[in-house]
């Protein structure tokens, strides 16, 4: 089992146990109401049970031909029970919570064990915090302006209009049909050409389909790592979080402090992902030579074997804003 803190377990205890409860709620006012449009329903379904007390209190008298004949009564009753449902369009499923989890029935536990649902809900919550301070909602598909690129050849090749259209189709048809078996996608050129705007446009569509997303600066997560590595705590959910979610963008690579910690977390994340099939995106301010010096043969290996190579062209959109 991942491991997560207490905090985000018991928080999701909460939420299932919340969830039980409505929807139980929701089905006896179901049930109710059933039974005041059907009076003769909620007749048999009070003998059924007056029935069953009846049988169980001879079965421990020991009267056995009694038994037999409040046995009898029984099923003929449920007998009655079912023809009248079929009759009156109303299934046994009308009765019944519908519970989000329909392994635990919303109750957390399966065999006395924390359900998958539960540890699911963790999972999120702990995600969902480490993106607490990303800027989703000023980074979308339909506010990234190719006007900003210029139609004149670069060294005799397509434009930077030209390549940041392909790059910008390229990635919406991918947040269109992510998976979490998509490919793995390297951003890479100078700063201020859109690198950061088109990660999180796909992070921003990603999520909406339901799937765990994380995004942060490297530098900022590999603090977080090594904050939970070295401290009290030594939960490594954090880094538990960025090996298992089902993206995680890794903005800014060759900003962080580089260590022989941060270097071997940086391989374990990329290596892990690859081979689980999740997929990663990372950008970068470095050019493929500057990346080359700074990483790992494993590392740099992993990165321009696996995954899919996008240059990032033009000029700083925000000093020609």
């Amino acid at each position: 089992i991942l491991g997560f803190s207490v905090k985000y377990i018991n928080k999701a205890l909460e939420a299932v146990s919340r969830s039980k409860e409505n929807r139980e709620l929701l089905a006896h006012s179901k049930k109710v109401k059933i039974y005041e449009q059907h009076p003769m329903l909620s007749m048999l379904d009070a003998q059924i049970s007056q029935t069953f007390a009846g049988v169980a209190g001879l079965v421990l008298k020991g009267d056995t031909e009694s038994v037999k004949k409040a046995s009898e009564k029984s099923l003929d009753l449920q007998r009655q029970r079912t023809e009248y449902l079929k009759e009156n369009g109303i299934e046994e499923d009308d009765f019944n919570p519908d519970y989000s989890c329909k392994v635990c029935n919303d109750s957390g536990y399966v065999n006395g064990k924390l359900c998958s649902c539960v540890m699911a809900l963790a999972k999120k919550y702990a995600i969902d915090e480490l993106n607490e301070d990303t800027p989703l909602s000023q980074c979308r598909f339909e506010n990234f302006s190719l006007d900003y690129y210029s139609d004149e050849p670069l060294y005799g090749g397509p434009s930077a209009r030209e390549t940041m259209t392909k790059i910008c189709g390229y990635t919406v048809n991918y947040a269109d049909n992510f998976t979490p078996q998509s490919e793995s996608l390297f951003f890479f050129g100078k700063t201020g050409v859109g690198k950061t705007h088109i990660s999180l446009s796909i992070v921003n569509e990603v999520v909406k389909k339901g799937y765990n997303v994380i995004y942060m600066p490297l530098g900022k997560l590999l603090r977080k790592i090594e904050n939970e590595y070295f401290g009290n705590s030594n939960s490594g959910e954090t880094l538990n979080s960025a090996i298992s979610c089902d993206l995680i963008v890794l903005d800014d690579l060759g900003t962080e402090f580089s260590t022989q910690f941060t270097n071997s977390t940086i391989y374990e994340i990329i290596n892990s992902r690859i081979l689980s099939g999740r997929p990663t995106i990372i950008s970068t301010n470095l050019d493929v030579e500057e990346i080359e010096k700074k990483y790992s043969q494993r590392i740099t290996s992993r990165i321009f074997g696996c995954y899919r190579l996008f240059e990032f062209v033009g000029e700083d959109i925000r000093t020609l804003k």
